[in-house]
């Protein structure tokens, strides 16, 4: 009855099943109250339980009890630890009916040969190859097979991963934030930081900054109450992913995006182009998919932009949209798209600019990445081939970008890295555009803005 309720992953159920067996001496008793205690987020119990069942585990159950040592040690932060105790599990003669130590591996970045070619392990080995679109199909698969809540939440997690990596966010988000209702149903507490910081990006890639950001917030609550190492990561992770903090050391991890990117742009646009420089050189050395490339050459033509190198910047650009124009990497397209048409503005092109802005601008929308589609607007209006809003405001373009920032509700070092201008730039555009319409308030430009909009 016990290993019944375990399996379902029902970890409340099963722990006063457990509790009413305290006469049980069989060590199986205590790998069972150890799995329960490491779902549950009781690391400590977990490892004494656990180790104790180690010592008189028999051979039936010997990798079951390996696999969840390995875990243990994965999310508590032992990664070699973890990799020992994985490999342990897969060399017992008696392979345990639901152990999947292949995936302690591949998410502690020691994959393995012999790895299962349909489960979670492989759909890391693509992700880490920039095969979304591998992933996706491998993790569907896994999702619907899977025997163990944990392995059926994990594969839900990467799902949504992948899914963000093909710019399907409604999809991604429809995933991640179904998979952390149902661990926190089941009481699998040990999933939830993890959980919650897969949420993090498709909804900061839709523009949903708030909830994206209450979801980071909760990852680091939920890892440190457990102190949960590789939870705390993730949260850190997803955190740099919205410009809240700073890049945690050490490797990427597959259910964050790697934050390396946008830290790079924030860089470039705060001016610090040598710390920009060297953060490139070291996101340099990261994935070989036609999407990293891509993303590499794109990053490496802001900074030429930002060093005044237009001719260089431009190369750089156009390098990057022939890797990605073929329509494999949509998202990527379009950020280079705007990019190179917000560097031909700014050099006279106006024409051309708004070519490039408005594919831009198209692929956004389709993808329901409103943020940057806002952006495409901007700068389509100042290229002067937009509607004259600016007209009726009495505002320059530039001023008529930053005051739509700011009624969006971003902060000025918000609006600066989106702009690529100066935070004090941000304030001075601030304070005229506050002395032309008559208003002290952040709150009084928003509503002017939304009474502009109604009447045009």
């Amino acid at each position: 009855m016990l290993e019944h309720v375990l399996i379902g992953g029902d970890v409340l159920r099963a722990t006063r099943l457990a509790a009413a067996r305290n006469a049980d001496p069989r060590p199986v008793r205590r790998y069972v109250l150890g799995r329960l205690a490491l779902a549950a987020g009781r690391f400590e119990e977990a490892s004494e339980l656990l180790a104790e069942a180690w010592r008189h585990t028999e051979p039936g159950s010997a990798a079951d009890v390996a696999e969840q040592l390995a875990w243990l040690h994965l999310v508590t932060g032992d990664r070699t630890a973890a990799a020992h105790w994985a490999r342990l599990a897969i060399e017992q003669p008696i392979q345990g009916a639901v152990a999947r130590p292949w995936d302690v591996l591949a998410l502690g970045g020691a994959p393995g040969a012999g790895t299962p070619a349909g489960g979670l392990a492989a759909a890391v080995g693509h992700l880490a190859c920039d095969e979304a679109g591998q992933a996706c199909a491998v993790l569907k698969r896994a999702v619907a097979a899977a025997g163990l809540p944990q392995q059926r939440l994990l594969a839900t997690a990467l799902l949504a991963a992948a899914e963000h990596a093909l710019a399907r966010w409604d999809e991604a988000v429809a995933h991640a934030e179904g998979a952390l209702a149902e661990a926190t149903a089941l009481g699998q507490r040990w999933l939830l930081p993890c959980l919650e910081a897969a949420c993090v990006a498709p909804l900061a890639a839709r523009g949903d900054h708030e909830r994206a950001l209450a979801h980071a917030m909760a990852a680091g609550t939920a890892a440190r109450g457990m102190r949960h190492a590789m939870g705390e990561r993730q949260a850190g992770l997803a955190l740099a992913l919205l410009g809240a903090g700073e890049v945690p050391a050490g490797e990427g991890d597959p259910f964050v995006p790697d934050p390396g990117p946008a830290r790079i742009e924030a860089l470039v646009a705060d001016g610090r182009l040598e710390e920009a420089e060297l953060a490139l050189a070291a996101y340099g050395e990261g994935g070989s998919g036609v999407r990293a490339r891509a993303e590499r050459m794109r990053l490496a033509g802001l900074l030429m932009a930002a060093r005044n190198v237009p001719t260089q910047a431009e190369e750089r650009f156009a390098g990057a949209l022939a890797l990605v124009e073929s329509g494999a990497c949509p998202l990527e397209e379009a950020r280079v798209l705007l990019d190179l048409g917000r560097l031909l503005r700014r050099t006279g092109r106006r024409r051309a600019a708004a070519e490039r802005l408005g594919a831009a601008r198209a692929i956004f929308e389709r993808l329901g990445a409103r943020p940057p589609a806002e952006r495409c607007a901007h700068e389509l209006e100042a290229c002067g081939l937009e509607p004259p809003a600016t007209v009726r405001l009495g505002l320059t373009p530039q001023e008529l970008s930053t005051a739509t920032l700011v009624a969006g509700g971003l902060t000025n070092r918000q609006i600066a890295r989106e702009l690529l201008i100066s935070v004090k730039t941000v304030e001075y555009h601030i304070g005229k555009i506050y002395t032309k319409l008559g208003i002290s308030s952040r709150v009084a430009l928003t509503t002017k803005l939304a009474a502009c909009a109604r009447a045009s």
